[in-house]
């Protein structure tokens, strides 16, 4: 356990792309989801790429949004969840957040400036929990999601469209502000990795590879 507590520990709190949806492999709904081996995962590709002295920690779910109650599928708020997923794994030394992609489906019907207003809550969350726990110095990094795109058959996966492809693309902007405001850091996952041509949602293996290395390099700079 001591030497467990010496590493470098890493959280990653996200969706269906931290949680490594395989798109050749997955059907349309959450239940018929296939997934990545651990090694194939950025989450577990960032700590075999980051070497020794770092645990990473992956707190995944296919769905989850930053404050939206989804009223098909429960538990994908992730505000809601936040807290337990933090002290779960408290003491970490790094946070790394990357949601927003679900908040773009229709039927939650908010523009990406609200997405972010989302996002900013959980920070400002995070940031509360922090100072009454173990992890009072850990960094936090915002990761801006991929953008939604069209799969091979151009069509948008389900409860996408669109409108959920231009959302997508102004997430960046807005959460490189959030990240500036809160003294946080920041990658856009979008300038080092594209969703699989499968379903225009999910990142490919070889995607998962091309984020862990860029968020690998941004936590040694």
């Amino acid at each position: 356990m001591k030497g467990e507590l010496l590493m470098k520990r890493i959280l990653c709190y996200g969706d269906s792309n931290t949680w490594g949806v395989d798109p050749v492999n997955s059907g349309e709904s959450i239940n018929s989801a296939a997934r990545f081996s651990e090694k194939e995962r950025w989450p577990l590709v960032l700590e075999k790429e980051l070497g020794q002295g770092y645990r990473v920690l992956a707190a995944g779910l296919g769905g989850r949004t930053t404050v939206f109650d989804d009223s098909i599928s429960d538990g994908r708020n992730g505000a809601k969840y936040l807290e337990v997923a933090f002290r779960t794994h408290d003491p970490v030394d790094y946070i790394i957040i990357m949601l927003g992609t679900n908040d773009t489906k229709d039927f939650f019907n908010v523009s990406a400036e609200v997405i972010s207003w989302g996002l900013e809550r959980l920070i400002r969350d995070l940031k509360y929990y922090m100072k009454d726990s173990l992890s009072e110095k850990a960094e936090i990094l915002i990761v801006s999601p991929i953008y939604v795109g069209k799969n091979k058959e151009g069509k948008y996966y389900c409860g996408f469209s669109c409108d959920s492809e231009k959302k997508s693309k102004k997430l960046a902007g807005y959460y490189k502000n959030i990240a500036q405001t809160y003294g946080c850091e920041f990658l856009d996952a979008a300038e080092v990795a594209s969703p699989s041509k499968e379903d225009g949602i999910h990142l490919g293996k070889k995607d998962h590879f091309k984020l862990a290395k860029a968020i690998a390099d941004k936590m040694r700079g």
